[in-house]
């Protein structure tokens, strides 16, 4: 029963990853957004107020660290789904290239 409930953990292991991704992303907009409404500081406080401001610069920066801040997140999160996940083909995506399509040998 232990050898059941470990290969199957196993077989799960990749949607989980899949979804703590999805749900970092989420996350990460719901607290921008609420930052936006109902806070007095934060990047999304930031970005309002330049916007109430004209502030062009700043909102610019603001939308630049949001970016950036969510693709370091999930960029952290695949690459430990990458060295979690072994036995897997889970390095598609951000963090391994992808080759032109053409076989090798193969004249055009």
């Amino acid at each position: 029963m232990a050898t059941f409930f470990a290969r199957r953990a196993s077989c799960l292991a990749p949607s989980f990853f899949t979804g703590l991704r999805l749900a970092a992303g989420y996350a990460f907009l719901m607290l921008i957004a609420s930052e936006m409404m109902g806070a007095s500081n934060g990047l999304g406080w930031l970005v309002m107020q330049s916007q109430e401001n004209y502030h062009i610069q700043r909102i610019f920066a603001g939308a630049t660290t949001i970016t950036a801040l969510a693709v370091i997140t999930d960029l952290l999160l695949k690459l430990l789904e990458k060295r979690t996940l072994v036995w897997t083909d889970t390095g598609s995506g951000w963090l391994k290239p992808q080759g032109l399509g053409i076989p090798v040998g193969e004249q055009r």
